[in-house]
């Protein structure tokens, strides 16, 4: 019973990236597949004191796709949107 349930989860995942690669090629040929996230950056530095200190930097574009999985090497817009801070420790 846990062999055909794994068997088919997988069959189930593999349909639902093969359904998401095959969308992201046609919107690839046909619309905007890609769009852009600004992001925004920021630093911290620990104090001796035991304290953060946190310094802005300069907004970053990111480029994500229109889908569910990660194509062509860029993350998925939904992904990138749900996460807008990059945050750097030193």
């Amino acid at each position: 019973m846990i062999k055909k349930s794994l068997i088919t989860l997988t069959v189930v995942l593999l349909a639902v990236y093969l359904a998401d690669e095959l969308l992201f090629l046609h919107k690839l040929h046909t619309t905007a597949a890609y769009c852009m996230v600004d992001i925004l950056t920021y630093t911290t530095v620990p104090e001796k004191n035991n304290r953060i200190e946190f310094f802005a930097g300069d907004p970053e574009i990111v480029p994500c796709v229109h889908a569910l999985f990660p194509h062509a090497g860029d993350a998925p817009c939904w992904y990138i949107s749900q996460h807008k801070e990059k945050r750097t420790d030193l």
